[in-house]
């Protein structure tokens, strides 16, 4: 060791601690805490309402101008102006996004759905069918030949991305029903039945519920024919008779893009969807389908999963052989998304479909105030006072959440705290007491 080396060793010896201590306080100043100040920080428990802070990438005036000048041609009856302009939209700004039902202003807590502006005008475009027919036939001369194209193309080459083209931009062309059907065709051979039921199902209003004027009981109208009929008794005419005729037909649901006259046999892909119900493990499903497809199409025939013959009776027989076949494998312990490496996890039938909140637990709310590095940058899908720092997860029906110094436990069903005899050993360092949480030790 050299003269000059032997002299740094102190004065480095004594900058360190000074250059850790540096680095710790930058770090606590990142996450927004100073170590000695986690707990205390902790503001009280309580419900964090929603930030009205989101920031998106919505359309902006002129374009909202544009859509007010489309209605102003429509009632005019200048269809050309109005068809013009949409297309402009779509082609210029169709990526940018729009709340579904076309409002400006919501209150405070609405369940607000966005959708691209090129599925807006498209949904407009649908409705035009029964509102100003004349606007969506001058729409498809304009387009449909390079939607014919496309199509032939598409199916020549068995080519799923150029149909979901045709789909994503010319949707309401005379040839949009077709690529849906087709891009539902090669989604079930891909094993894609989320996909597939996606690209069916958007075929015809038909498949939806129809909103009636006097409904003998409350079913929502414009959803899925399944979640709405599910554990009904059909037989039960008074009740169910009046949403099951079919001069019921439903129109167009709204904020949905659902294709407004298509000429292809609804029976044809009505017995698709009892198939994909069948193939990816839903009898209760398929049970349901299958007895509306009874009902509004016993007498209709084809080829479907190979066979040909009446589609009552072809499902029929491959729903009941479907109840011996093996289970596809899944992992039971802690699952992934969509519940395995392959994201085909056939759901439980745990819960009901009402999209309401089952139960809730107060978790500690947690606020950006100490935060200096982004102060006053705009926060994404939170505010500044509200964080969701939250994400729990669930295994074998129970709920974890960490709340940074203590895990948190629930049963998935009843929200109540998980007792202690169901717990598994090597989660915990402290065994979980029915009502209390396990306080984690140690720097993390």
């Amino acid at each position: 060791m050299n003269r000059r080396s032997a002299a740094r060793r102190p004065m480095l010896r004594a900058i360190r601690p000074l250059v850790v201590g540096a680095i710790l306080f930058v770090l606590s100043l990142v996450a927004g805490y100073t170590p000695s100040r986690v707990a205390a920080q902790l503001p009280p428990v309580g419900e964090a309402p929603l930030s009205a802070d989101v920031q998106l990438d919505d359309i902006g005036g002129p374009e909202r101008s544009h859509l007010d000048t489309v209605e102003a041609f429509l009632a005019d009856q200048q269809w050309d102006e109005a068809v013009e302009t949409l297309r402009r939209l779509m082609e210029n700004e169709g990526d940018r996004i729009i709340a579904a039902d076309g409002q400006v202003r919501h209150e405070p807590g609405d369940f607000v759905r966005y959708v691209p502006l090129r599925r807006f005008c498209q949904m407009r475009l649908a409705r035009m069918h029964g509102e100003f027919p004349e606007a969506l036939a001058l729409y498809r001369r304009r387009v449909d030949p390079l939607a014919e194209r496309w199509l032939t193309e598409a199916r020549a080459g068995a080519d799923a991305s150029q149909l979901a083209r045709i789909v994503r931009e010319m949707f309401v062309s005379s040839f949009g029903d077709d690529a849906l059907y087709s891009l539902g065709e090669l989604a079930l051979e891909q094993g894609d039945f989320a996909l597939a039921r996606d690209c069916w199902m958007r075929i015809s209003p038909r498949f939806y519920t129809p909103e009636l004027a006097d409904p003998p009981i409350p079913i929502p109208s414009a959803r899925p024919w399944w979640p709405a009929l599910k554990g009904a008794d059909l037989n039960d005419a008074d009740r169910y008779g009046p949403f099951l005729a079919e001069d019921a037909a439903a129109s167009a649901p709204p904020q949905r893009l659902v294709y407004p006259d298509t000429d292809l046999s609804l029976a044809d892909v009505w017995a698709r969807l009892v198939l994909v119900s069948i193939i990816e493990g839903s009898p209760d499903r398929a049970s349901v389908e299958l007895e509306l497809l009874r009902r509004w199409w016993p007498e209709a025939r084809g080829r479907i999963g190979g066979r040909e013959g009446l589609y009552l009776d072809l499902l029929s027989a491959m729903l009941e052989q479907s109840r011996t076949w093996p289970p596809l494998p899944t992992d039971p312990w802690w699952p992934t998304f969509a519940g395995n490496d392959r994201r085909n996890r056939v759901a439980g039938d745990t819960a009901g479909t009402e999209f309401r909140p089952l139960w809730r637990a107060p978790l500690a709310r947690l606020t950006a105030e100490s935060e200096i590095v982004g102060e006053g940058r705009p926060r994404v899908a939170e505010s500044a006072d509200a964080l969701l720092p939250y994400h729990p997860v669930v295994s074998n029906g129970v709920v974890f959440v960490n709340e940074f110094t203590r895990v948190r436990a629930f049963d998935l069903i009843s929200g109540q705290p998980w007792p202690a005899d169901s717990m598994r050993a090597g989660i915990f360092d402290t065994k979980v007491e029915p009502a209390e949480a396990v306080t984690m030790r140690g720097n993390f």
